[in-house]
């Protein structure tokens, strides 16, 4: 994956996934302060990240979704699985565009 595609992982593991013979991927995730991983959506599988600091969300297959770490100082960290999905590859990801000051408004408290 790369920024083109909305990419902007600042370091991405999957320690579990077809490379070793699973189905599903696990992966851990770093996203560094002001990093967004733009609108996205996988076509293939349901998707299930745990944020670090205790934020869990579920996003079914299908449904548009990004992750921007509006923080200034601290980094985001991420667990989550890739649910019937042995790679990114596999995930069927569809990059839907930049994520705008509407979608965070609307995200945010």
């Amino acid at each position: 994956m790369n920024a083109a595609d909305g990419w902007s992982i600042t370091d991405f593991r999957i320690p579990i996934g077809r490379h070793n013979g699973s189905p599903t991927a696990l992966f851990w995730a770093k996203f560094m302060p002001g990093a967004v991983h733009k609108k996205h959506r996988h076509e293939n599988c349901e998707e299930i990240y745990y944020v670090i600091r205790g934020h869990v969300h579920y996003i079914p297959k299908g449904v548009e979704h990004f992750l921007y770490n509006l923080s200034k100082t601290e980094p985001l960290k991420a667990i989550g699985i890739y649910i019937g999905s042995g790679s990114v590859e596999k995930t069927g990801y569809v990059y839907m565009g930049d994520v705008t000051e509407a979608d965070i408004k609307a995200r945010t408290v």
